[in-house]
């Protein structure tokens, strides 16, 4: 997407963006034609012109399931957005035309989403995500200075949510930067 037309949808409403971040150039290269570093760079205008942003990383067996791919897409979130930036970590299944493409024929393996969960906490990301992988812990949002359970999330949405009307860690007083769509009642 052009500058211009990211700044035209901005301008007239649209507030909140989850992006597929696939992989290093490398992958860009090989798989895709779109310019990773554009991606990059409407991600930081999105977040300039306020609005909200996540990323998102289809993470596939022996394609971009490397600790260097991981670790370098964690690193520059961090690095262009900031450590509050959530980062979903999901599991790959094979559908339609992957395996056509070269794509691997089973799923991720949870191990490998958990590691891509510590490489993004150890690159300093607040909130991790693993997704595809219905009921899993991680899943769901945690404090990040006191690792008290504040949103749990199932297969059909939101189960409970542990956050005072302020947005904040009813543990610790941690202000938690969410966007205000839960319609949040005192802890």
């Amino acid at each position: 997407m052009t500058e211009e037309a990211l700044k035209l949808l901005i301008n007239n409403g649209c507030d909140a963006f989850c992006v597929n971040v696939k992989g290093d150039q490398l992958f860009y290269k090989k798989f895709c034609t779109a310019n990773l570093d554009v991606v990059w760079r409407n991600l930081q205008i999105a977040q300039e012109m306020g609005a909200h942003v996540e990323i998102v990383t289809l993470i596939i067996p022996d394609v971009n399931d490397s600790d260097s791919v991981l670790r370098g897409i964690a690193r520059k979130i961090k690095t262009l957005l900031g450590e509050d930036i959530p980062w979903h970590c999901n599991q790959y299944h094979p559908d339609y035309k992957a395996i056509d493409i070269g794509l691997a024929n089973f799923r991720t393996p949870v191990k490998t989403l958990e590691k891509a969960y510590k490489l993004g906490q150890e690159e300093g990301l607040n909130y991790v995500y693993i997704g595809n992988v219905h009921g899993h812990k991680l899943e769901n949002t945690f404090c990040p200075n006191c690792g008290t359970l504040l949103i749990e999330r199932t297969i059909f949405g939101t189960e409970k949510v542990n956050l005072k009307s302020d947005k904040s860690c009813p543990q610790c007083g941690e202000s938690i930067p969410i966007i205000d769509s839960l319609n949040l009642k005192s802890a």
